[in-house]
């Protein structure tokens, strides 16, 4: 079928509306003497800030050329379908995939070549499209700012406020006497469920057509603009302050007194939280479905703080409250374990063995990368032949299935072997970092004698992160895998067998052991 595609910005001032381009399509379909069967719309969404599948007109539209219902395309102009130049290159390539002609209703745009030299045209096109739209957004901020500085446009309006037909300021007076009832209220030291519970107990006085709570009463008590101030940003710019009279509503006395209150309840909140940090984020991983273990602090009836490791799949296994294991617990046995770990080693040999970690390590990994880099080029020269490979081929035979195999195969390949990159760069960004804090890992383990409950939360995690490569669990038992030697741990978990500690050890056998190593010096 013949179809149509429409989009618009969330940006006003562009001049693309829907209708425009409606027009302009119906009319380049009557010159090609083409039924429009169909009409897929995307509005008011941004090409350069939304992903394809954030866009549900063209994602509908893609899926049905994937099916072979679609066989051409009128849209107003490339940057219609993207303003992303790996966006676009991405939709072009899948419609040609496709066979899908694309109609471009714009005079201006120029028209699609078939060939090779119409995909390096294409290419070329995709950039432009880009710039075209980083530079329309760089404009649309200034003319923003400009107006804003001159008080001509606000920006989107609070609670008591909205623009006329003329885009002047008014005042809703209904909505303004409630905002006078807030601050007024909170300023005589009324509680802010007694607030709510007051709102919501009168007529009118809804919020938005919706009922008061607690999280709508304070965005009404920390917005400046209800002081007669706003705030623009400009995208990396610092921000612009500026004062308009007709927005003041509340009395500057009464604002800063509003406002002490707010920072001190605040404080208040935070001195209940325990920031004691997460010693095993992102190293603790399940045993069974080997994903990492959520880190969690909620409060419990009696107002105190419980800190846990969670693993995402606990539901999925037989026993799932093992799967929620207390933080202490397993952290505490974490750094027996570690001290443990470096009486065997031997703290002589500690400095040795780290140096060599940080220098093998680093040099095994870059040449990782640069090997999986060179096949990422590899994989980018294969698609350029494929593709060209394709385009001269007849859809539906069997060579033109097979190349279109290919191509997919290549673009798995593709996609794993830059999230291998990534994965890498990770890991080498982190034996850099141990090795720029090498020298106060060193003078931690010398001058406490790993004696890691003496150590401050940041010198505790610089142990951990230094030492630890992983551990996993089933909540049970812990298997710990550290760094160097290469060494490996087990240890069960038995926190109601030992309160004082919350953890004890399976010894190997009856000695004075603490737990089972298995260390390989290959």
């Amino acid at each position: 079928m013949d179809v149509s595609y429409v989009r618009n910005s969330v940006e006003k001032l562009q001049k693309n509306s829907i209708e425009m381009q409606r027009t302009m399509n119906k009319e380049k379909a009557k010159l090609r003497s083409i039924v429009i069967s169909k009409e897929y719309i995307d509005q008011d969404v941004s090409a350069r800030k939304t992903e394809l599948k954030e866009r549900p007109g063209l994602t509908q539209l893609l899926e049905d050329v994937k099916s072979g219902k679609v066989k051409r395309i009128i849209v107003y102009r490339r940057d219609r379908l993207a303003r992303k130049a790996a966006q676009y290159i991405e939709i072009y390539l899948l419609l040609m995939e496709y066979a899908v002609e694309i109609i471009f209703s714009c005079q201006e745009e120029p028209p699609i070549i078939p060939g090779r030299y119409g995909k390096y045209f294409e290419y070329l096109l995709a950039g432009l499209i880009e710039v075209e739209g980083n530079n329309i957004a760089s404009r649309i901020r200034s003319t923003k700012m400009s107006n804003f500085m001159a008080g001509k446009w606000l920006g989107n309006l609070p609670f008591g406020f909205k623009y006329d037909d003329k885009k002047v300021v008014q005042r809703v007076a209904k909505e303004i006497a409630v905002v006078k009832i807030i601050f007024n209220s909170y300023f005589n030291k009324t509680s802010l469920r007694h607030i709510v519970k007051e709102l919501n107990g009168r007529e009118d006085t809804l919020f938005r057509g919706k009922k008061w709570d607690t999280i709508k009463v304070l965005s009404i008590i920390d917005n400046i603009t209800y002081m007669g101030v706003r705030t623009f940003s400009n995208g990396n710019e610092d921000c612009i302050r500026q004062d308009f009279e007709v927005l003041r509503v509340i009395e500057p006395n009464i604002w800063l007194s509003c406002q002490k209150r707010r920072n001190k309840e605040r404080r208040t909140v935070d001195k209940n939280v325990y920031r004691a940090p997460f010693l095993l984020s992102e190293k603790l991983v399940c045993l069974e479905c080997n994903k990492p273990l959520l880190i969690k602090s909620q409060k419990d009836s009696k107002g105190t703080i419980k800190q846990k490791y969670i693993c995402p799949n606990k539901d999925e296994h037989f026993d799932s409250k093992k799967r929620v294991i207390d933080k202490d617990e397993i952290e505490l046995q974490i750094q027996s374990d570690i001290e443990v770990y470096l009486q065997i080693v031997g703290l002589e040999f500690f400095d040795n063995i780290l140096t060599q970690y940080i220098k093998t390590n680093s040099t095994l990994i870059q040449a990782a990368i640069n090997d999986n880099k060179r096949q990422i080029k590899t994989c980018q020269s294969r698609r350029a032949r494929l593709v060209n490979k394709i385009l001269s081929l007849k859809n539906g035979t069997s060579e033109y299935d097979k190349r279109k195999r290919e191509v997919e195969q290549n673009e798995v390949e593709y996609e794993r072997l830059n999230k291998t990159v990534e994965n890498l760069l990770l890991k080498l960004d982190r034996i850099q970092e141990l090795a720029s804090r090498s020298g106060m890992l060193l003078d931690i383990v010398r001058n406490k004698r790993i004696r890691l409950q003496e150590l401050t939360d940041e010198e505790k995690l610089l142990v951990v992160e230094g030492i630890i490569e992983q551990a996993r669990t089933d909540g049970k038992q812990v298997e710990i895998n550290y760094k160097f030697p290469f060494g490996k741990s087990w240890n069960v978990i038995e926190p109601k067998l030992e309160k004082v500690m919350g953890i004890r050890t399976q010894p190997m056998h009856s000695g004075s052991q603490k737990a089972k190593y298995d260390l390989s010096w290959g």
